[in-house]
């Protein structure tokens, strides 16, 4: 685990390029989605989909009554969330009502054990530049393969993190495999992986 980062040049100040200056600024890889974050605490704990996308939106309401309320909201571990405002500027509060603030933004601070997480990912440069490089179906299968191979099983993160591809796109591909009888679907309890076929068929007859 490591923060991907190039050097960028600064951004003119006061109308005035400053040249040869650059800065460090994170490479984003990507977005991890609700159905990411779902898969990956499936493959790593008791707690089913269900349960997380409940408890995800349960949050998401009492997280908007919270701050609808005039209270900041902590959650442990993660950080603090809080409302600003904007409105007119004034000399006498007479002269503005509640109708003319509204709210500007929702910020968010993190909890300081969030961010020592964070920092102890440490951060590796990689040239910005540098594109990433994109799989057709067939070769996003293959990879897949030659991954199952190599590691006995697959779950559908680590097949996303291995072909830069969307959650969508690598459940077709893995459903493709296993519908062609390539690889076979198992489930550890709530955790779903994906073997091969002949591994299946050993594990059936005892020989594993």
């Amino acid at each position: 685990m490591s923060i991907k980062y190039d050097l960028f040049e600064n951004p003119p100040h006061a109308g005035k390029k400053e040249e040869g200056w650059l800065h460090a600024r994170p490479v984003i890889q990507g977005t991890l989605k609700t159905d990411d974050l779902i898969d990956v605490i499936n493959a790593n704990s008791t707690v089913t989909g269900a349960d997380v996308v409940g408890v995800l939106e349960s949050l998401s309401e009492h997280l908007a009554d919270g701050l609808g309320n005039s209270y900041n909201v902590y959650l442990e571990g993660i950080g603090t969330f809080s409302v600003t405002l904007k409105s007119r500027p004034v000399k006498d509060k007479k002269e503005i009502r509640a109708a003319s603030v509204e709210v500007k933004n929702i910020e968010f601070r993190p909890d300081p054990d969030l961010k020592r997480k964070v920092q102890a990912a440490g951060v590796v440069r990689v040239e910005k530049s540098k594109k990433r490089k994109k799989f057709d179906e067939e070769e996003r299968k293959q990879r897949i393969l030659v991954y199952i191979n190599m590691r006995d099983s697959i779950n559908v993160t680590y097949a996303m993190a291995l072909n830069y591809c969307s959650h969508a796109k690598t459940k077709k591909d893995l459903l493709s495999l296993v519908e062609s009888g390539q690889i076979k679907e198992l489930h550890y309890g709530n955790v779903k992986v994906y073997i091969r076929v002949a591994d299946q068929q050993d594990r059936e007859e005892g020989n594993l």
